[in-house]
């Protein structure tokens, strides 16, 4: 599964990073696969926090939040 985020994430020029946690785009990829994968077994709160970055580019991982405010600048 590694391989194949990696390849999503490389194959193309997202390599955006999230200034605020410091994560690259990968990572985040990586962190919402492994909380969807696991999400029966985590709490929402465990969840929320691997989902979080991806979220801001597949809002439907977390449909009870609101954007960030970044994205409402437009």
């Amino acid at each position: 599964m590694e391989e194949e985020l990696r390849r999503l994430t490389h194959g193309h020029d997202w390599q955006a990073e999230d200034v605020q946690a410091g994560r690259t785009a990968a990572e985040a990829a990586r962190h919402a696969g492994m909380a969807l994968l696991a999400r029966d077994a985590i709490d929402h709160l465990q969840y929320r926090h691997l989902v979080k970055a991806m979220s801001e580019a597949l809002p439907w991982l977390l449909p009870e939040e609101l954007p960030d405010a970044y994205r409402e600048r437009r």
